[in-house]
């Protein structure tokens, strides 16, 4: 059993990402560029969303991009908090 000096604090770039789609998807675009409602549990989701949103109304590539940037590091920072909203969004 390994001891709490041999236990490394989690890194968020080394965080399991298998419950999130790649940036690729085309549901990341979705989800900062419509108005489909979720049932989020979480406020902070719900928040990141609307900023997310907000950035992605302007529909240049750059801004969508950005918008897509955000929501996963929001989802890749906080895995073990949002995992019921990421399930509500992504399925």
């Amino acid at each position: 059993m390994p001891s709490a000096r041999d236990v490394k604090p989690a890194d968020p770039e080394e965080a399991d990402h298998s419950m999130l789609p790649p940036k690729t998807d085309p549901r990341w675009r979705t989800l900062v560029q419509t108005n489909t409602e979720y049932r989020l549990k979480g406020l902070a989701t719900r928040m990141m969303l609307t900023r997310a949103r907000l950035m992605g109304s302007k529909k240049d590539e750059e801004s969508v991009n950005a918008a897509i940037e955000v929501a996963f590091a929001f989802f890749t920072k906080n895995a073990d908090t949002v995992r019921d909203d990421v399930h509500a969004i992504f399925g």
